[in-house]
């Protein structure tokens, strides 16, 4: 290609008054409409550089980088408002420079996860999570809306909102993307300042009722004890008739005690996945799609899960420690015994039993006998640890 025509073309762009960055500007959007991309995009950095809240530069460089968003300008302001205040820079203009989906919808009501880069005088990663609204806001949307009526602690804290805005059928949540440092605390300890956040939210959100969220029902199933006949294959019919008779007697333990326990708002899901650790040694909530009320002690159960389906031995020390820190943690802030938390444990293990070693299992039609047979004796000491758990004084 003649190199002539090109630099006539961008010749012809210039604007009249020589604003430098309006300049490279037009320099840089010639060149890519003529194709020079790789020329275009030092042009469009330095443009920016000049003139860092030009809102045509910002888009340009998106487009021309491979890097366009679909953040309206409105949204891009207000995120980058807040979240220059968040870092104590009110006065700073931040522009969204790059985005990149990091995760598919995971389910029904996330339509995806979006991570964001804004830019300026500093550089932040934030996060977007997207919800369908078809039908109704998700439950997670509606705990982001209340957030600032959850008290963070001391040991605990949820992360950051920037902004909320709704986009047709959908609705998005800008939040803090959370980084976890490199640490060299070992699995125990990690467990324990878990234990410790959990206790101390079950205690400072103890009388806390008031929050929209609370009137949508957090979805749960009815434990069918016929269900447990996927084991059939894998048991002697005594082993069956006991382990069956044994849930019989759970269920009823836990639909006696959901009436009596104390409650607080909980968790939900409380995997070590979703109690990530920050800089500052927060434990910082993720993924908060079931906090709600529910049995004080309860969030015990979806900590230590990974633990009780894998290893018994190490499951039952981790469980001591764990119920003991959590007692500490929250009878500093409220009133509850070791008894109630122990119950409160034992009833979300069974609805953990039923749901993951039971009812999936009765759907899953590729487990093979061996896997059924591992399954089954996993259920049968999850079943020990809640009996326990409801008789232990």
């Amino acid at each position: 290609m003649n190199i002539l025509k090109p630099l006539r073309k961008v010749l012809r762009a210039l604007p009249e008054d020589h604003d430098p960055s309006k300049i490279w500007l037009a320099i840089g959007r010639a060149l890519h409409e003529i194709g020079y991309d790789s020329a275009a995009l030092p042009a469009v950095e330095y443009a920016l550089e000049l003139a860092p809240s030009s809102p045509v530069t910002r888009r340009l460089l998106r487009r021309i980088s491979g890097r366009d968003v679909s953040l309206p300008e409105n949204i891009e302001a207000i995120v980058g408002k807040a979240l220059a205040e968040a870092m104590g820079q009110p006065e700073t203009e931040l522009y969204c420079s790059a985005s990149e989906q990091v995760m598919s919808g995971n389910g029904a009501n996330t339509k995806y996860v979006a991570k964001h880069l804004f830019s300026g005088p500093f550089e932040k990663v934030i996060f977007e999570k997207c919800f369908y609204t078809t039908k109704f806001l998700p439950r997670e949307a509606l705990v982001y809306q209340s957030i600032d009526k959850i008290p963070n602690g001391r040991f605990y804290r949820f992360p950051q909102i920037y902004g909320q805005q709704s986009y047709g059928d959908t609705y998005s949540v800008f939040m803090e993307a959370v980084e976890t440092p490199p640490t060299t605390a070992n699995p125990q300890t990690r467990f324990l300042i878990r234990a410790k956040a959990l206790g101390e939210f079950a205690g400072r959100c103890r009388d806390i009722t008031d929050l929209d969220f609370l009137n949508v029902p957090a979805p749960d199933h009815k434990i069918k004890i016929d269900r447990c006949d996927v084991f059939e294959s894998v048991s002697s019919k005594q082993e069956l008739n006991l382990f069956k008779s044994n849930l019989e007697k759970l269920v009823a333990y836990r639909e006696e005690l959901l009436h009596t326990i104390p409650t607080s708002l909980v968790k939900g899901d409380a995997q070590p996945a979703n109690l990530i650790m920050d800089e500052n040694k927060y434990i910082v909530f993720i993924d908060n799609g079931r906090v709600g009320r529910g049995p004080i002690g309860e969030d015990l159960a979806s900590l230590l899960w990974g633990i009780l389906i894998k290893d018994e031995k190490l499951a039952r020390t981790r469980e001591s420690e764990c119920l003991s820190v959590f007692h500490k943690y929250a009878s500093e802030l409220t009133s509850c015994s070791i008894k109630e938390i122990r119950q409160g444990y034992g009833c979300q293990l069974v609805r953990l039993l039923y749901l993951r070693l039971i009812h999936k299992y009765s759907s899953e039609t590729k487990a093979t006998p061996d896997q059924l047979r591992t399954i089954f004796k996993k259920a049968e000491f999850i079943q020990k640890v809640a009996l326990s758990a409801f008789e232990a004084n």
